[in-house]
């Protein structure tokens, strides 16, 4: 979700189990909150984040079957969060350092393309390559 967007859900990821009996489906949400300059959102009372969170789960998925279970898990400050600009930026110090330091030193991680599990893998396959030659 973009900043300014009023809501405090950054990102929902699902997964579904298909359908087990005629017109149902299970579906596992996760989602994650606390926008960058909005502390305060993911340090809510429990009962709050999470009814906030489901109103906002089901208005951005059309979703509205009933809720069978729920936890919270509180990673505060967790994920870095790109400004605009952000790869710009990144290509220029990539370019820089290539320049200066020639055959020398591949930036990979959360900090630079891609937040999360599967974006630290492709970065760091596509910086093994590089190292390799």
């Amino acid at each position: 979700m973009p900043h300014g967007s009023g809501r405090i859900t950054v990102a929902i990821s699902y997964a579904s189990s298909g359908r087990i009996w005629p017109r149902t489906v299970l579906v596992r949400l996760r989602i994650s909150v606390g926008h960058d300059g909005d502390p305060e959102s993911p340090r809510l009372p429990e009962d709050e984040l999470v009814g906030r969170v489901l109103a906002e789960a089901a208005e951005l998925t059309g979703l509205d079957g009933p809720v069978e279970a729920c936890s919270v898990v509180r990673w505060l400050d967790a994920f870095p969060q790109y400004d605009v600009g952000h790869l710009d930026r990144c290509d220029a110090i990539e370019t820089t350092l290539a320049e200066e330091v020639p055959g020398g030193v591949i930036l990979t991680g959360a900090s630079y393309r891609g937040i999360g599990i599967p974006g630290c893998i492709r970065q760091g396959r596509s910086a093994a390559k590089s190292a390799l030659g």
